[in-house]
């Protein structure tokens, strides 16, 4: 029974073992700088007995302690109010019954009931460091202390109680300076907020510890480096950003963080997955800076990064990213480092404007690529593998922008078939210490590539400024796939390796890039087309080489006019048009194994000349209708005693002999050029002489 106590500035604590604390009659009151009052040896106890008959209390500081009804009033405006649940005789004997507290500038309501504390209202105008601890589980409609005061709420349930924490309803809310929650596991894991109804927040700082999943939608920025969840934990901020400090949720379960008008920001920690559940990072201001990307270690999530507005993404992944890496951006960078293996399911870069590239870097394993898009116009994509490989996904792997750079240490794509990275823009270069297996879109323009195998399939225009075979003899080989499309050849060198072009479908073309210091070098070139290689014939589209062999054919009506500078000489060892007309220039001695055109028609004239050396024949064939013109500066000569050279007219002009003979008295005993035609032209020097049969 309780009459009058006071002190003036001292504390004042009252126990009961198994009673209750009500006051003698009416005029109790209990006066102290705080004050203790405990009642806890089961539900049925109770500190104050009834609205009409409550403990009357002046303090700033008041604790309560029991599992039963409280009925207290304050005269004094309370700075700290503690209440505990805490069952003396065993939670498991739960806590129940009224919470009816009245204080100066305090509004409180609330009741427990089966385990379950309803705090429909705590309101503190002026500020309150409000603790609460349940046994049983928590809802709430309104805890407002002013930015002033803090909020610990926390639950211990009894094995089969529930202990979760919980909104009342979608626009339950906690206001305070400070928030600390947490909740304990029973039988079964216990939440904060719920997947359909996140616990609402408006507070400076948080911690948060639950042994079930945590979900927060927080009004105003938030630090997450005191959160723990045992399963999923989301948390959005519909103003202010999200600091990631250490961040720990369940193994398997999924991590959401969404700034809905922020930003998500480095806070010290880095966001780390376990298991395969979804890590979700949405902003509207950006993820990360230049200077402190977001560090994540997820090495089997599949993650998401999303920035609605004006704003950037920097990402820092310290470990594998195995799970999947999808990023959209809606006008900013994208820049994404690791020092583990990345796989890129899409990234994407919404408005094409300079600045706005996209940017992944792997210090150690491979990139592997599904779908990554800039901008066509401005955009640029930049992807490094500097000890591993850039891979495509096995459904494919498709890189557009206006600009793409590829480096990767030991390879670009994994062979032919399958493993191509189509990567398609109007500046794409690639680079690798080893093998490259590239796809171009239409009207792309690669400006340079660099590796010990460059392999190109093209779906239609495509034109190369620079291919080289990095280690001096590679193998250079592009297809093209469209029907009307064209090649435009710039410098394609493979050193003594081989060069193979492919654009043989109908009505496709291989031209020159009209630059005089460019070629397509390589010992052996070989050159198919479906109508036509090197243009009109005088024209800057003519296509040049530096080749020792060089092969060519054009499966359709086209002509063949190229110009080889080897000065060591070349070997011409297939030249075939459908219907076409061939000329050919070279700067060496020069050897024509075949040279044909298979359609009888007065246009398809053959022209071989060689500016140094010998012109040597073996079969030259425009049909009865074509003209052959044979030109050296050196002699005309037939390679073999079978040579022939068929055609309407032959005009041959040569520096030395044309045809040779052992005897020159008769003429015997040499290889005299073969000719099949209707009339005959040639002039050599004054001292040589013609043996032509």
């Amino acid at each position: 029974m309780v009459g009058t106590i006071s002190t003036t500035d001292g504390a004042v604590s009252l126990a009961t073992n198994r009673g209750n604390i009500v006051g003698a009659d009416n005029s109790n009151r209990i006066t102290g700088n705080s004050v203790t009052l405990t009642a806890d040896y089961g539900a049925s106890r109770s500190i104050g007995s009834g609205n009409t008959n409550r403990i009357h209390l002046d303090t700033p500081s008041l604790t309560l302690n029991t599992p039963g009804s409280i009925y207290v009033d304050n005269l004094a405006d309370l700075t700290d109010l503690s209440i505990n649940r805490n069952n003396a005789t065993g939670n498991q004997n739960g806590s129940a019954g009224f919470l009816t507290i009245d204080a100066q500038n305090l509004t409180f309501s609330g009741a427990d009931t089966s385990n379950n504390t309803a705090l429909t209202i705590v309101r503190d105008t002026t500020g309150l460091n409000f603790t609460y601890q349940a046994i049983g589980s928590i809802t709430l409609n309104e805890i407002d202390v002013t930015a002033n005061g803090s909020v610990n709420l926390s639950t211990n349930p009894y094995y089969y109680t529930g202990g979760s924490i919980q909104g009342m309803v979608n626009t339950s809310k906690i206001t305070a300076g400070d928030l600390t929650l947490s909740t304990a596991s029973g039988n079964t894991t216990n939440s904060i907020g719920s997947s359909s109804r996140a616990l609402n927040t408006q507070v400076n700082n948080i911690s948060a510890t639950a042994s079930g999943g945590i979900w927060l939608s927080q009004a105003g920025s938030i630090n997450l480096g005191n959160l723990r969840a045992g399963e999923d934990l989301s948390v959005t901020t519909t103003t202010g950003d999200i600091l990631v400090g250490t961040v720990s949720y369940g193994t398997d379960k999924t991590l959401t963080l969404n700034a809905q008008n922020g930003s998500i920001l480095d806070g010290g920690g880095a966001i780390s997955g376990s298991g395969t559940g979804a890590i979700t990072l949405t902003a509207k201001n950006g993820i990360g800076t230049n200077d402190a990307a977001v560090k994540i270690a997820a090495p089997y999530n599949p993650v998401s990064a999303t920035v609605t507005g004006n704003g950037s993404l920097y990402l820092d992944s310290t470990t594998n990213l195995l799970g999947g890496l999808t990023t959209s951006v809606a006008n900013g960078a994208t820049r994404v480092t690791s020092s583990g293996s990345l796989v890129l399911n899409s990234m994407t870069s919404a408005t094409d404007a300079a600045g706005n590239g996209i940017s992944v870097k792997t210090t150690s394993g491979n990139i592997t690529v599904k779908n990554v898009q800039a901008g066509a116009t401005q955009g640029q994509i930049t992807l490094n593998a500097e000890s591993g490989y850039i891979l495509a996904d096995a459904a494919g792997a498709t890189i557009k922008a206006y600009g793409v750079a590829l480096n990767a240490r030991n390879g670009i794509g994994a062979n032919s078939t399958a493993g191509r990275i189509n990567a398609t823009g109007q500046r794409v270069e690639a680079t690798t210490n080893g093998a490259m297996y590239l796809a171009a879109d239409n009207n792309s323009v690669y400006s340079y590539l660099s590796g010990n195998t460059i392999d190109i399939a093209a779906a239609g225009n495509l034109q190369i400024a620079n291919a080289i075979a990095s280690n001096g003899s590679g193998t250079i080989k592009i297809v093209g796939n469209g029907t009307n499309s064209q090649l435009v050849a710039g410098n394609i060198d493979a050193g003594t390796g081989t060069v193979n072009i492919d654009y043989s479908k109908a009505g496709s073309t291989i031209v020159d890039d009209r630059e005089e210091s460019t070629r397509i070098i390589g010992n052996s070139v070989t050159l198919k087309a479906g109508a036509g290689i090197g243009g009109a014939e005088g024209s800057a589209d003519n296509l040049q080489t530096t080749a020792a062999i060089i092969t060519a054919e054009v499966t359709g009506n086209g002509s063949i006019f190229l110009d080889d500078n080897r000065a060591a000489g070349t070997t011409l060892n297939s030249i075939v048009t459908q219907n076409g007309a061939i000329g050919i220039t070279t700067a060496g001695p020069t050897l024509v194994t075949s040279a044909i055109t298979k359609t009888n028609s007065a246009d398809n004239d053959i022209s071989i000349a060689t500016s140094n050396g010998d012109l040597s024949i073996n079969t030259i064939d425009a049909m009865a209708s074509g003209d052959v013109t044979l030109n050296a500066a050196g002699s005309i000569l037939g390679a073999l005693a079978g040579n022939l050279v068929f055609g309407n007219s032959l005009t041959a002009t040569a520096g030395g002999s044309i045809g040779t003979a052992t005897n020159l008295a008769n003429g015997t005993g040499g290889i005299a050029l073969r000719t099949n035609v209707a009339r005959a032209a040639s002039r050599c020097a004054p001292t040589s002489r013609r043996w032509v049969t």
